[in-house]
């Protein structure tokens, strides 16, 4: 890595952090300065504003849990392993809020109505949808999960990570509430194949 990606990747990591203390709308390109103990030039080399660095480090944070998963299925873990490995994460996050990214994304969202803004969330939220879908097949694969309807319910799962983490951030969750539902919607994602194995025992 070159001395220059030494400093984006720095600068990105730098404001995450303030992202995490202060949400987006109260984050300025001089925040970002002097958090990094840069120069003015020294950011704008890399970065013209908040936004761009904003979707620079939102970027990078989910391409970040993408790859987790990419090793984990190139590893050829078991399926329920990696399943647990994910919903675990997300536990944790929940449980975590305020060191979360959570609310700079949705002061973004909200304040963000342009058609390329929306492309971009819209983006987003179909990369993980796809790590998701690819979790699936991963367990189609490995006989864990029924062949049907795989990007429906990897859609439905991360609406169903987006409400939880609205809901946790809004109001906050407790554990025993969050393993609940975590319980339910691991059900709906093996109990097919799973009905299908006791019908085929029982003929």
């Amino acid at each position: 890595m070159s001395k220059s990606d030494d400093k984006k990747k720095l600068i990105l990591e730098k404001a995450r952090q303030i992202f995490i203390r202060n949400g987006f709308n109260n984050v300025t390109m001089k925040d970002i300065i002097e958090e990094c103990q840069i120069s003015r030039g020294g950011l704008y080399f890399y970065f013209s504003s908040v936004d761009e660095i904003f979707k620079a480090v939102v970027e990078v944070h989910n391409k970040s849990k993408i790859d987790e998963v990419i090793i984990d299925v190139k590893k050829g873990i078991d399926f329920s392993e990696l399943l647990e490995s994910y919903f675990s994460k997300q536990k944790r996050r929940f449980l975590n809020m305020d060191k979360s990214l959570k609310t700079a994304m949705m002061e973004f969202f909200l304040s963000h109505k342009d058609e390329f803004s929306k492309k971009f969330i819209l983006s987003q939220f179909m990369n993980s949808k796809n790590m998701m879908l690819d979790i699936l097949k991963y367990g189609v694969n490995n006989d864990k999960v029924e062949d049907i309807d795989l990007m429906l319910l990897a859609e439905n799962i991360m609406f169903f990570f987006e409400g939880i983490g609205t809901i946790a951030l809004i109001a906050r969750i407790d554990e025993e509430q969050i393993d609940r539902q975590f319980e339910h919607i691991k059900k709906n994602i093996i109990s097919n194949i799973e009905n299908i194995g006791k019908i085929g025992a029982d003929k």
